[in-house]
């Protein structure tokens, strides 16, 4: 029996959510039926215009085919239902350019915390051995009478 592409892409997407996961894995025509008719009230308007019977042989035709298993085979099959249309392409452009403006924010910031830290690690440095880091903050000639 064959279906028109149009049945077949409305009943993917009508059931596409109760058959993720291990439902994915169902081939029994008796347990598609059964998920099926619970899923029934919410896809009442399909179920009026193909009938409840079709819409079973053609969800396990495309169990069968893992349809429901594999984005990219629903891809291959629907390729329709999965494009994208300019202003979608340009949306997508325009975040991945914000991301990457924020990445490379992010390093410069990185680096200039760096940059700062090996200042201040060479002005450690600058001071001899002798001389104590506090030397500079007491009185003049109270050096003298603390090392004593």
């Amino acid at each position: 029996m064959s279906f028109s592409l149009q049945d077949q892409q409305r009943v993917f997407l009508a059931y596409r959510a109760l058959f993720e996961g291990s439902n994915a894995q169902l081939r029994k025509q008796k347990k598609i039926k059964q998920l099926a008719q619970s899923h029934k009230k919410s896809s009442k308007t399909l179920v009026q215009a193909l009938g409840l019977d079709r819409i079973v042989i053609i969800l396990k035709h495309l169990l069968e085919r893992g349809i429901f298993e594999s984005e990219s085979r629903a891809r291959k099959a629907f390729p329709l239902l999965f494009q994208t249309t300019a202003k979608q392409n340009a949306q997508h452009s325009a975040l991945e350019i914000g991301a990457a403006n924020l990445e490379a924010q992010a390093l410069e910031g990185a680096e200039a915390m760096d940059q700062i830290n090996c200042d201040r690690d060479d002005e450690d440095e600058d001071l001899g051995d002798d001389e104590d880091l506090f030397d500079k903050y007491r009185p003049h000639g109270m050096h003298l009478i603390v090392k004593g």
